[in-house]
């Protein structure tokens, strides 16, 4: 009689001995679980895998309520120049004349210069930068040659320059009241001047009057959009020899 082959079942059976020697019950393994049956998805899936703990998403209650308060803003810089701590300002507004806005734009010209003061090391460089912001440089008067121009009006009573008019050159360049000849009267008469007259003195005591007065019609009128205080050039006289020793 033949016998009917065995089925084989869904477990794989081990005998250990047991310490006593004899032959313990076999454990049961099962057999791993059908993958298409692992990849589905849904909370009743017991195997579907858990994304690691450092890539959990985090809940909102765990997110930041608020973004960090932005820093401050920042303050207009400022420079120290001397004893004088000056804020940087605008270009000064351009001028045409008006003198009753006379004041204002020197002051404007003068705030720009002692905020950039390493741009104007040269007296000269700072009546070229304000040339350049006037108008209609033709309707300011120019008494080149008028020796009736009382030149001692900068001065009191003892023929001493009041205090803080070593400005006072760039006021009266503006009114164009200051000449080569002019200029050098005042240079020869032992008058103690601002360091503006002697800087100047050098660049205009030769130049004829028309010839300075076209020079002040191009720094107005050369262009449109003032240049910045790094594009005027010093035209400083050179420096006098140094005497040989005796």
């Amino acid at each position: 009689m033949t016998s009917a082959p065995c089925a084989h079942k869904s477990t794989i059976s081990f005998r250990f001995p047991s310490s006593s020697g004899s032959l313990s019950p076999p454990p049961i393994l099962p057999l791993l679980p059908d993958l298409a049956y692992q990849n589905q998805p849904g909370p009743s899936n017991p195997y579907l895998a858990l994304p690691p703990p450092e890539d959990k998403i985090p809940n909102l209650d765990e997110l930041p309520s608020e973004q960090p308060p932005s820093p401050p803003p920042t303050t207009p810089a400022s420079t120290m120049s001397g004893h004088h701590r000056m804020t940087l300002a605008a270009n000064p507004p351009y001028f045409n004349g008006d003198k009753s806005k006379y004041m204002g734009f020197v002051d404007s010209c003068t705030t720009y210069i002692g905020a950039y003061w390493s741009e104007f090391s040269q007296d000269e460089t700072k009546i070229l930068f304000i040339l350049s912001y006037l108008h209609y440089i033709s309707n300011f008067e120019m008494l080149a040659a008028d020796a009736g121009y009382n030149v001692v009006t900068s001065t009191d009573s003892k023929g001493e320059y009041r205090k803080g008019d070593q400005d006072n050159i760039l006021i009266e360049f503006l009114e164009c009241r200051l000449s080569s000849k002019i200029v050098s009267r005042l240079y020869n008469t032992g008058i103690p001047l601002p360091k503006a007259y002697s800087a100047f003195k050098d660049w205009c005591v030769n130049i004829e009057a028309n010839a300075l007065r076209d020079q002040l019609r191009k720094a107005s009128h050369g262009h449109s959009t003032p240049r910045p205080p790094s594009q005027f050039r010093s035209q400083a006289a050179p420096a006098a020899p140094t005497p040989a020793p005796t």
